[in-house]
């Protein structure tokens, strides 16, 4: 008993002292772990200052100072879970890169490869591998933790950057056959990353997790060479992600990117392709695990939350592939649309090659795809499966889907395109199959006819339905006047004494009783009911991108608008003074209506700059308008030109050179205002202006279109919850403040000129 009882005492002092030893140990690592974050919080700084990015070795060997700590201990997986450390960690793959991009361009291997001896003794080839031996040390520390990383909230991100830059790196590192190794040893990480993704974890169970998702589309996308950042862009994606997630997994759950989170094109990685669109039911590919979970729980796979988003964008980058007449891979495609088009009854049948044989005819598919619209279009996540649809089948399919639902069956059942668009999501179908530009005339002149015009402009959510129309006229250079008749009669312009209204119902969305009612009311005497009035009449931006679209169409189809010009300019100049110069649709739709495409007659873009005038000092010197202000100064003839710059060179009025060089150079410059006192120089700069734009006329216009579209599809960017889920409830909010496209590239601005007159001149020597 005095034994047992010894050996009880010796047992519970051995369970103090390993319980000390752990305190010890845990306040160690406790202490460790503080001092890293204070690193980081100071490598952060350092970032947001500039002072690091700016120093090139500084960089080198802020990488290399990580490195060891990495190395004395194992520090990967906090620094990857940790919500302070994990973005500066992730960035660190981002600076090496950077690195390695500075000392590449700084090698002459041309030279270097003469001798192989001296490009192994040079200094900054040495730094370069050493760059190179940093990341695949860091992207190893990180891809090897696969089962810790891909599930944890901070982690999952960390290893989607490792993902994208080792897609980069790899497609950079191709250009010198001597980094053969290091490829190889990156590309190495990132299959067996991807294997153990397929082998280990399951690729279904990675697409329905809602930190793990993202990490799955990231390796859909780099197979095919697409990634959210760029080797040339690196310091300003640095600059803009420290200190905050980055979001732009956000906008991969559509296979889209929206403006602000571009996708950047790189080689595809072709050694991924067996095992994200292997052919082979090997189960443990993507598509072949992804096969098999929608052929026995289709249902549970459209209907979550983070699976749909991969279905999705899987089924995009299928039909990317295809179109590269791989049998097998076309098999795949068609057996996924079989099951989607059949609502998951038919998982062995293809009837895509059942149609093209004969097999199966054209009413069973028009009844599937107007079944699949009846159940789908008024769900939330479902509805983006079905524009989906209509991006990817065959095109006699969409052919079928249209004319079901554009032309009488006698059915009692039948489903219009006016009752989709009455449906909560349904004026999204309809808008995604106008903006995807595959509806060629003849199948357009029916959705044209069957869409209801008047209950168009009667919905904001529904305007760029109608955009998307006359956008859709000008791709196929057909039925202008069929739509602009059906657009006059919506607004309720009927004849020729209304032409007056067109403009401005356009501009501010109204019809012509609600724009008369409210124009009434500015009187003295409802003064306070004046100022909600005029709130009311606000410029739209939907109103603007109409406006600059129709102005294209033929100058004997758009006479209503032009008419309507001079009664907009007389009777709201307030508005063209203020709201149309500091919206940047506003600013576009400008530089639009007074561009040498514009079919607006010239008379009336003289009375439109003229408006300007006595206003332009203050607009130069507010800076907030300066691409419409130059656009219209070239779009001036000379008097006018001579005209504005006297105004701007007044004194008196607080102008003149030194005052525009201080307070807006771009226009001094853009408007060759050091010139103007001598006035053949001037003259002569502006002759030589003129010929350059109507030379390359085609281009600069090209570029203008491009802007806009731009514009468009960013000010009707679909928000996105922060958990990834697809929310469409929102879609219609407009955040223009946030996008100023001031900052896109200047079409009218003189540099670009410059450059051009430079190239002519180099031809003529």
């Amino acid at each position: 008993m005095a034994k047992e009882k010894t050996k009880k005492n010796k047992t519970s002092k051995e369970k103090k002292e390993e319980t000390t030893n752990n305190v010890g140990v845990n306040q160690e690592d406790e202490n460790y772990y503080m001092e890293i974050l204070n690193y980081y919080k100071k490598i952060k700084d350092m970032i947001l200052t500039g002072d690091l990015l700016n120093d090139e070795q500084g960089c080198e060997v802020l990488v290399d100072r990580i490195i060891e700590d990495m190395r004395k201990k194992d520090v990967e997986i906090f620094l990857m879970s940790d919500q302070r450390c994990s973005k500066i960690f992730e960035l660190m793959l981002s600076i090496n890169i950077l690195s390695i991009k500075r000392l590449m361009d700084s090698i002459n291997f041309d030279i270097l490869n003469e001798k192989s001896k001296i490009i192994e003794e040079n200094e900054v080839f040495q730094r370069l591998k050493n760059c190179i031996s940093n990341y695949i040390f860091i992207q190893k520390s990180i891809l090897k933790h696969v089962e810790e990383s891909i599930f944890d909230l901070y982690g999952s991100h960390v290893t989607e950057t490792a993902l994208e830059s080792s897609a980069i790196l790899l497609s950079f590192l191709k250009q010198k056959k001597i980094f053969y190794e290091e490829r190889s040893l990156i590309l190495e990480e990132i299959l067996e990353f991807v294997r153990k993704m397929g082998d280990t974890l399951g690729w279904v169970s990675i697409l329905t997790n809602s930190t793990a998702s993202h990490v799955g589309r990231t390796v859909i996308n780099i197979t095919l060479g697409k990634v959210t950042m760029s080797i040339d862009n690196m310091e300003p994606y640095i600059l803009e992600n420290v200190g905050k997630r980055n979001q732009a997994n956000k906008q991969k759950y559509s296979g889209k990117s929206q403006n602000k989170y571009k996708t950047y094109e790189c080689k595809s990685i072709k050694e991924l392709k067996d095992l994200v669109f292997s052919s082979k039911m090997d189960d443990t590919s993507l598509s072949s695990q992804l096969l098999k979970s929608i052929k026995e729980d289709f249902e549970g796979i459209i209907g979550d939350t983070y699976a749909l988003p991969s279905l999705i964008l899987f089924m995009r980058a299928l039909n990317e592939l295809i179109s590269q007449k791989n049998a097998e891979l076309v098999k795949l495609f068609n057996t996924i649309l079989t099951i989607i088009i059949t609502n998951g009854q038919e998982t062995d049948e293809d009837i895509i090659t059942g149609y093209e044989n004969g097999d199966v005819d054209s009413e069973k598919i028009s009844r599937l795809l107007s079944n699949s619209t009846r159940n789908w279009m008024n769900s939330n996540l479902k509805s983006r499966l079905l524009e989906t649809l209509l991006e990817v089948i065959p095109y006699e399919f969409l052919v079928i889907w249209i004319n079901s639902h554009t032309n009488s069956k006698e059915q009692h059942d039948q489903l219009f395109l006016n009752d989709i668009l009455d449906s909560e999501y349904g004026h999204y179908i309809i808008l995604n199959l106008l903006k995807s530009n595959r509806v060629k005339r003849e199948e357009f002149i029916p959705v044209l006819k069957c869409l209801d015009f008047s209950k168009l402009i009667s919905r904001k959510e529904f305007l760029d339905i109608l955009i998307s129309l006359i956008d859709n006229c000008r791709r196929l250079q057909s039925e202008y006047k069929y739509l602009t008749k059906k657009l006059w009669k919506s607004i309720e312009i009927d004849s020729s004494e209304d032409y007056q209204y067109t403009f401005s119902c356009l501009i501010f969305q109204k019809k012509k009783s609600e724009l008369l009612l409210l124009e009434e009311k500015k009187d003295d005497s409802f003064k306070s009911e004046t100022e909600s009035m005029e709130k009311r009449l606000r410029i739209t931006s939907q109103g603007c991108l109409m406006i600059s679209s129709l102005s294209k169409f033929p100058a004997d189809t758009i006479h209503p608008l032009t008419s309507g010009i001079t009664y907009f300019i007389s009777k709201h100049k307030n508005v063209m003074l203020k709201d149309i110069l500091e919206a940047p649709f506003g600013i576009r739709m400008i530089e639009t209506l007074v561009s040498s495409t514009s079919n607006i007659p010239q008379s009336l873009k003289k009375r439109w700059i003229q408006s300007y005038f006595g206003n332009f000092l203050n607009l130069v010197l507010s800076g907030t308008c300066n691409y419409a202000i130059i656009a219209m100064f070239y779009a001036s003839d000379n008097l006018f030109r001579k005209m504005i710059v006297e105004e701007l060179l007044n004194e008196e009025q607080g102008g003149g050179k030194d005052v525009l060089m201080s307070k807006n150079f771009k226009i001094f410059k853009s408007l060759k205002i050091e010139s103007f006192n001598k006035k053949d120089d001037w003259n002569n700069v502006n002759e030589k202006i003129d010929k350059t734009r109507k030379l390359f006329s085609n281009i600069i216009e090209e570029k203008i279109d491009i802007l806009d579209n731009n514009l468009e599809e960013s000010l009707s960017c679909k928000s996105v919850s922060s958990n990834n889920k697809i929310s469409k409830k929102n879609k219609n909010k407009r955040n223009s403040n946030s996008h100023n496209v001031n900052d896109l590239n200047d079409v009218t601005d003189d540099q670009s000129m410059g450059n051009i007159l430079k190239f002519i001149k180099k031809s003529r020597k």
